[in-house]
C-alpha cells in the first residue's frame, strides 16, 4: 500500500487512491475481484485502528488472581495477527503482582 505523508499509512484516502490505481490497471475486474482488493487494502488500516485503540486500554490495578495491588514492570510489545492476516504491534504496560507473582499484560 502507498504511503501518504499527510494522512499516513493506511488512511482511507490512501486506500481509495490505491483502489482507483488498481482499478485503472484492471478495468475489467469483476465485483468479486474489486471486493477482494478492497479487503486486501483495508485489512492493514483496520489493524492500525485496532492497535491505536488497544494501546489505550487501561488495565485493572488489582491482580485478577489474588486481588493485591499490581506493580508496573515496564512496557512489553506483542505482535498479533488480526482479521485478514494483518499484523499489528501492541506496546503496553506489563504488571506483576508482588503477592502471588502473577504477570498481567492488558488484554488483546
Amino acid at each position: 500500500m502507498r504511503q501518504d505523508a499527510e494522512h499516513g499509512v493506511g488512511s482511507v484516502d490512501v486506500v481509495e487512491a490505491a483502489l482507483r490505481d488498481w482499478h485503472a490497471a484492471h478495468p475489467q475486474a469483476t465485483l468479486a475481484e474489486i471486493e477482494q482488493m478492497v479487503d486486501q487494502l483495508w485489512h492493514p488500516v483496520r489493524a492500525n485502528l485496532v492497535s491505536g485503540v488497544a494501546a489505550e486500554t487501561v488495565t485493572s490495578q488489582r491482580c485478577p488472581r489474588c486481588g493485591a495491588a499490581l506493580v508496573k514492570r515496564g512496557r512489553r510489545r506483542r505482535r498479533l495477527i488480526t482479521h485478514g492476516d494483518a499484523t499489528l504491534q501492541l506496546e503496553r504496560d506489563y504488571q506483576r503482582c508482588p503477592a502471588c507473582g502473577e504477570g498481567v499484560f492488558p488484554p488483546g
